[in-house]
């Protein structure tokens, strides 16, 4: 028998191979799911333990825009609707003062909000003190 004879009966992969590479990426499915699962908990963790860190800045550049005794309409917290005076109250004051509104956050009452991740003003920021952020998740 030559080798085009050989080649020509050969028509695909038998039954057993095509089963072999099915439990294969069976078991490879069943390792790697949860852990691509596992991964995209951490990476919404890690964005909102980002989001707590830039508001603790903002809150401390607003405080230092207090001491230097720049205009209320000069500090980033002013441009919130009840933020006139320019000093960290509540949530709406601290989305102000961020450097753009962090994706998926929203302002409501004395907190930002995004899912299970809250980042709350426990104490508003006074002429002498900086506001007090505190974090839940």
């Amino acid at each position: 028998m030559s080798m085009k004879q050989a080649k020509l009966g050969q028509q695909g992969f038998t039954m057993i191979e095509l089963i072999m590479v099915i439990v294969i990426l069976a078991i490879l499915s069943v390792v790697a799911i949860p852990k691509f699962i596992d991964m995209r908990t951490e990476a919404a963790k890690s964005a909102a333990e980002g989001v707590y860190a830039a508001s603790q800045s903002a809150a401390v550049i607003n405080h230092a825009a207090v001491l230097m005794g720049k205009a209320a309409a000069d500090r980033p917290a002013y441009h919130a609707t009840n933020c006139a005076g320019g000093l960290i109250i509540d949530g709406a004051c601290l989305m102000a003062a961020l450097e753009g509104t962090p994706e998926g956050w929203a302002a409501s009452g004395a907190t930002i909000v995004k899912d299970t991740y809250v980042i709350t003003v426990a104490t508003a920021q006074t002429a002498t003190a900086k506001a007090v952020l505190s974090k839940s998740w």
